[in-house]
This record gives structure tokens, sequence and C-alpha cells, in this order.
């Protein structure tokens, strides 16, 4: 667990960072799988910048993820929190529930919740989920995926990752495979990861794309985008692949 703890709590400083841009205050949240029963989270009301250990949750997965599948009112939703905070720590970011089911995908070890604010010009624009499935150069196709998954608001918590569910699935279906990235309208932006540099490079990526983004909107209302064939030609190639084992390697 020490291992873990070090890196959720290094990483946690990195993304908080107010050079960056992607949270402030208490906004965000990150995760981390400790083993097949148990994630670490960041505890609820603590701000990403200046994490400490101790401010780190350790939540039992199986009863969290079994809150999906039950309708708990907010009584309900924090007792269970506090009932699947496991070795007496600190209770629970409100988005456990979408860490746990995040952490249940295969291959996903990190997960990286952010409030970028180059992302919320486009998070809360009436396009938004069309923007999501875009890509206007290779190397968001090689750290974000193909497209990003696209979530319409809804209440935070346990309603929020009910949604994610149902868009994965929906995507999954789509696409043949899960998402990298999570488009959160008129919240924020999830990324996922096998190593916590995976999840990383996705958020980096993908508040360079909305940047870019936001700067094509603002000249034209149809930016040049990659086209399907040319997003799965960088999707596919083994060169490309081999870069992204560099990127994420620990």
């Amino acid at each position: 667990m020490a291992q873990h703890l070090e890196e959720l709590v290094r990483l946690s400083h990195k993304i908080g960072s107010e050079s960056r841009s992607l949270t402030i205050l208490a906004e965000g949240n990150i995760s981390v799988r400790h083993d097949e029963n148990a994630f670490l989270v960041k505890a609820s009301g603590k701000s990403l910048t200046n994490l400490h250990p101790h401010e780190v949750s350790k939540v039992s997965i199986a009863p969290v993820a079994q809150a999906l599948h039950e309708h708990l009112d907010d009584k309900s939703i924090r007792a269970r929190l506090e009932s699947s905070t496991l070795d007496t720590g600190p209770i629970p970011s409100v988005e456990t529930f979408m860490h746990a089911y995040l952490l249940k995908i295969p291959e996903v070890n990190w997960v990286i919740h952010t409030h970028p604010t180059a992302m919320l010009p486009l998070l809360c624009h009436p396009d938004a989920g069309t923007y999501a499935k875009w890509r206007l150069f290779p190397d968001q196709v090689v750290c974000c995926g193909i497209a990003d998954c696209f979530v319409p608001y809804i209440d935070p918590g346990l309603a929020l990752a009910k949604a994610i569910k149902a868009a994965t699935e929906e995507y999954a279906y789509a696409y043949g495979r899960p998402p990298k990235c999570y488009w959160l309208a008129n919240h924020g932006l999830i990324t996922l990861g096998r190593t916590s540099l995976e999840a990383e490079s996705a958020t980096l990526m993908a508040v360079k794309a909305a940047e870019a983004l936001v700067t094509s909107l603002s000249i034209t209302k149809k930016p040049v985008t990659m086209t399907k064939e040319q997003i799965e030609r960088i999707a596919t190639r083994p060169d490309e692949h081999f870069r992204q084992a560099q990127l994420w390697l620990p």
C-alpha cells in the first residue's frame, strides 16, 4: 500500500499544481487500485494541491460498486461511504462510486478526475457531445483514444456514477473498446490508465486538444478534423503503440 499511496500523493500534487489550471480548492480526485478488493482515493473536501497521505481513503470496492445497482438516498449514500472505508481512514470523495466502477474496467488501475479551466467552455457548450468525438491531431488519438465518452450533466456522486456506467456501455458497443477519456457536461474531465503516467498523459493531451479546439472555433464554426480512417490508422500503427509504451512506462 505504501508505494501506491506515495505515488497517488505525488501525482495529486502534480495534477493540483496551480500552473496547470486543472483544479482549484478541493476540486477533482484521483484513485488507484490497491488490489482486487480495495482502492485508494482522495478524501472528501481535500485539495490535490497539498494532499497529505492521511487525507487519502482506502475503500472496499464491492459495497461501493454494488450501490450502482441500488436506489440510495443521500443519508444512505453517506452511510455506504462510511461503512466501505477501511483502516479507520477519512470519508472518501462523493465521487468514490464513479472510481469504484471505472477501476473495474479491465486494465484500468488509475483514474484522474479534474475540472480543467480550458475545457469548461466546451463542456458547457450545447455541441459538447459532438466535440467529444472529434480528433484534431494524431497525439490526441495516441493519448486520449479514438473518441471521448460524453456524459450529459447529472448530479455528482452516485447518480453520476450510474450515468458513467451507462455511457461506457454505449461507447463500448459503438467502438468495440472502452474509452480512455470522459467529458462530463458542465462538470469536468475523467481519464483512465494502466499506469499513473498513462492517465496523466491523457489529461494533459485532452486539455491541449481543448485549447486548440476553443481557438479553432473562435476562427471557424467547423474546424478541419481527422477522418475516421485517419483516426483508426493512428490508433493501430505499431510505431505509435511503441511510443505509447515509452510514454506510459513508470
